[in-house]
């Protein structure tokens, strides 16, 4: 699947020191994807090692004709990630 970033999503890659191509990889081979019932768009999820920790870390998109659009992504605490599913903001696909 063919990825296209949105503005905010580039400024973000320099921002948090991630790469494309990280991207990309937790985009294609999630641990799991949830689709954000707040933000009505999907939210694939890994943990990677991050700035020397073990880091899951969100990749937001939207689906889209022929390619997915990377809206946001970013490092996310465990209980955090955990509590967006248990409270229904986020439900695993």
């Amino acid at each position: 699947m063919k990825l296209k970033y949105t503005i905010h999503a580039l400024l973000q890659l320099k921002r948090r020191g991630i790469t494309k191509k990280t991207i990309t990889e937790i985009h294609k081979s999630p641990e799991f994807t949830c689709f954000d019932t707040h933000e009505q768009n999907f939210v694939a999820v890994k943990q990677i090692l991050h700035k020397e920790k073990v880091r899951y870390v969100s990749v937001s998109y939207n689906k889209e004709l022929g390619h997915d659009k990377i809206t946001t992504f970013k490092p996310e605490k465990t209980n955090n990630l955990f509590n967006k599913i248990k409270k229904g903001r986020w439900v695993k696909l």
